[in-house]
Protein backbone atom coordinates (compact mmCIF):
# COMPACT_ATOMS: atom_id res chain seq x y z
CA UNK A 1 0.00 0.00 0.00
CA UNK A 2 1.24 3.69 -0.44
CA UNK A 3 3.67 4.36 2.62
CA UNK A 4 0.61 7.37 4.00
CA UNK A 5 -1.43 4.24 4.50
CA UNK A 6 1.05 2.08 6.21
CA UNK A 7 0.13 2.74 9.40
CA UNK A 8 -3.78 2.49 8.70
CA UNK A 9 -3.12 -0.66 7.32
CA UNK A 10 -1.17 -2.02 10.45
CA UNK A 11 -3.56 -1.20 13.06
CA UNK A 12 -6.00 -2.47 10.80
CA UNK A 13 -3.98 -5.57 10.56
CA UNK A 14 -3.36 -5.58 14.19
CA UNK A 15 -6.96 -5.74 14.87
CA UNK A 16 -7.68 -8.48 12.78
CA UNK A 17 -4.76 -10.65 14.20
CA UNK A 18 -5.76 -10.16 17.67
CA UNK A 19 -9.40 -10.35 16.79
CA UNK A 20 -9.16 -14.02 15.12
CA UNK A 21 -6.38 -15.54 17.34
CA UNK A 22 -4.21 -15.60 14.23
CA UNK A 23 -1.00 -17.40 14.78
CA UNK A 24 1.35 -14.99 13.35
CA UNK A 25 4.82 -16.85 13.19
CA UNK A 26 6.64 -13.68 11.01
CA UNK A 27 5.67 -10.24 9.31
CA UNK A 28 8.09 -8.57 7.11
CA UNK A 29 7.45 -5.03 6.01
CA UNK A 30 9.38 -4.18 2.16
CA UNK A 31 9.83 -1.11 0.34
CA UNK A 32 8.21 -2.32 -3.48
CA UNK A 33 9.81 0.08 -6.67
CA UNK A 34 7.08 0.43 -8.97
CA UNK A 35 7.13 -2.15 -11.41
CA UNK A 36 5.87 -2.00 -15.19
CA UNK A 37 7.63 -5.06 -16.61
CA UNK A 38 4.35 -7.23 -15.65
CA UNK A 39 1.26 -6.83 -16.80
CA UNK A 40 -0.28 -7.73 -13.56
CA UNK A 41 2.39 -5.69 -11.55
CA UNK A 42 1.09 -5.47 -7.72
CA UNK A 43 3.11 -1.97 -7.19
CA UNK A 44 2.38 0.60 -9.91
CA UNK A 45 4.01 3.56 -7.41
CA UNK A 46 6.15 3.24 -4.98
CA UNK A 47 4.44 1.14 -2.26
CA UNK A 48 5.23 -0.62 1.08
CA UNK A 49 4.59 -5.06 1.58
CA UNK A 50 3.97 -6.58 4.53
CA UNK A 51 4.67 -10.14 3.65
CA UNK A 52 3.00 -12.17 6.43
CA UNK A 53 3.97 -15.66 7.59
CA UNK A 54 1.22 -17.92 9.29
CA UNK A 55 0.59 -21.34 11.32
CA UNK A 56 -2.52 -22.56 9.36
CA UNK A 57 -4.86 -25.36 10.50
CA UNK A 58 -5.31 -28.19 7.44
CA UNK A 59 -8.71 -28.66 8.89
CA UNK A 60 -11.79 -28.04 6.99
CA UNK A 61 -12.60 -25.68 9.12
CA UNK A 62 -8.80 -24.35 9.86
CA UNK A 63 -8.63 -23.56 6.07
CA UNK A 64 -12.58 -21.80 5.92
CA UNK A 65 -11.37 -19.65 8.84
CA UNK A 66 -7.64 -18.83 6.73
CA UNK A 67 -9.86 -17.85 3.81
CA UNK A 68 -12.42 -16.10 5.61
CA UNK A 69 -9.02 -14.40 7.60
CA UNK A 70 -7.41 -13.63 4.04
CA UNK A 71 -10.38 -11.96 2.33
CA UNK A 72 -10.80 -9.75 5.50
CA UNK A 73 -7.36 -8.98 4.70
CA UNK A 74 -7.40 -8.00 1.30
CA UNK A 75 -10.34 -5.77 1.62
CA UNK A 76 -8.16 -3.87 4.49
CA UNK A 77 -5.55 -3.72 1.97
CA UNK A 78 -7.73 -2.27 -0.62
CA UNK A 79 -9.29 -0.14 1.68
CA UNK A 80 -5.64 1.61 2.09
CA UNK A 81 -4.87 1.91 -1.91
CA UNK A 82 -3.07 -1.35 -1.93
CA UNK A 83 -2.78 -4.23 -3.90
CA UNK A 84 -1.85 -7.61 -2.43
CA UNK A 85 0.53 -10.20 -4.36
CA UNK A 86 -1.44 -13.09 -5.83
CA UNK A 87 -0.86 -15.97 -3.41
CA UNK A 88 -1.27 -19.61 -4.46
CA UNK A 89 -4.38 -19.81 -1.60
CA UNK A 90 -7.40 -18.69 -3.96
CA UNK A 91 -9.46 -17.53 -0.92
CA UNK A 92 -10.33 -13.84 -2.33
CA UNK A 93 -13.23 -13.21 -5.32
CA UNK A 94 -13.32 -11.77 -8.44
CA UNK A 95 -14.38 -7.66 -7.00
CA UNK A 96 -11.68 -8.51 -4.39
CA UNK A 97 -9.06 -9.49 -7.47
CA UNK A 98 -10.60 -6.60 -9.43
CA UNK A 99 -10.23 -3.92 -6.83
CA UNK A 100 -6.30 -4.67 -6.75
CA UNK A 101 -5.70 -5.66 -10.20
CA UNK A 102 -8.10 -3.49 -12.25
CA UNK A 103 -6.57 -4.89 -15.47
CA UNK A 104 -7.15 -7.90 -14.90
CA UNK A 105 -10.00 -7.71 -17.52
CA UNK A 106 -7.39 -6.78 -20.04
CA UNK A 107 -5.45 -9.45 -19.24
CA UNK A 108 -7.97 -12.00 -19.24
CA UNK A 109 -9.11 -10.68 -23.30
CA UNK A 110 -5.21 -11.09 -23.98
CA UNK A 111 -5.43 -14.46 -22.96
CA UNK A 112 -8.44 -15.63 -24.81
CA UNK A 113 -6.91 -13.54 -27.96
CA UNK A 114 -3.27 -14.95 -27.83
CA UNK A 115 -4.52 -18.68 -26.18
CA UNK A 116 -8.23 -18.97 -27.89
CA UNK A 117 -8.56 -22.71 -27.49
CA UNK A 118 -7.07 -21.68 -23.65
CA UNK A 119 -4.50 -24.67 -23.89
CA UNK A 120 -2.72 -23.07 -20.94
CA UNK A 121 -5.45 -23.53 -17.86
CA UNK A 122 -4.98 -23.55 -14.07
CA UNK A 123 -7.34 -23.45 -11.29
CA UNK A 124 -6.72 -19.16 -11.17
CA UNK A 125 -8.15 -18.69 -14.90
CA UNK A 126 -10.53 -21.26 -14.28
CA UNK A 127 -12.46 -19.41 -10.93
CA UNK A 128 -11.87 -15.43 -12.21
CA UNK A 129 -11.76 -15.61 -15.93
CA UNK A 130 -15.40 -17.06 -16.49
Amino acid sequence: MPSRNFVAFTDGLREIVERRGINLLDATVRYVEPNSDAFLNYSQQQMMSVVLYLNVKTSAPGLADSASATRETIDLVLRNGGTFYLPYVLAYDKAELAGGYPMIGAFFSAKKKYDPREIFYNDFYARYAH
